[in-house]
């Protein structure tokens, strides 16, 4: 069976791509805003851990297809209007840097001991309250935000 990328129309996969980068970098505001102002609700964590792993894969497997790759930068550089400009290496850093961002948040994610995920507590009644991370506990995280969001400037 084809993959939606080798099936899909490059502006199908370009506009897939700029969605999910509008949405990953929209999470990372809000993520960089809360921390800003104290803990940060992992209701604001998962979404960002979401959108940024879909653009991760989403990216290495179009960078992955040489054709499809190369296709992309055309439609992107005639999107642009700019012949020259640079895709293929806007690409590669923002992937870089969305790469060791996704690290960082799972390796900073609330966790238990045993390693399972421990955004939500459930007291004695069955009520259910989501855990906040204080920002100092993404050492990693915030920085990782700043640079990804640094290549989509």
């Amino acid at each position: 069976m084809a993959s939606l990328l080798t099936t899909a129309p490059v502006s199908r996969v370009y506009e897939q791509i700029l969605a999910l980068g509008q949405a990953t970098q929209a999470n990372c505001q809000a993520v960089q805003a809360a921390a800003a102002n104290g803990p940060v609700s992992c209701n604001l964590l998962m979404p960002l851990v979401s959108t940024a792993a879909r653009l991760v894969a989403l990216l290495a497997s179009v960078m992955s297809n040489t054709a499809l790759a190369a296709a992309l930068v055309s439609y992107t550089q005639m999107q642009m209007a700019n012949p020259a400009f640079d895709v293929a290496g806007d690409v590669t850093a923002s992937l870089t840097a969305l790469q060791a961002l996704v690290a960082a948040l799972m390796a900073e994610y609330p966790k238990s001991a045993d390693g399972s995920l421990a955004d939500r507590i459930m007291d004695n009644q069955g009520n259910v309250t989501v855990v906040d991370a204080p920002a100092q506990s993404l050492p990693t995280t915030l920085p990782a935000i700043a640079a990804w969001l640094a290549t989509q400037a």
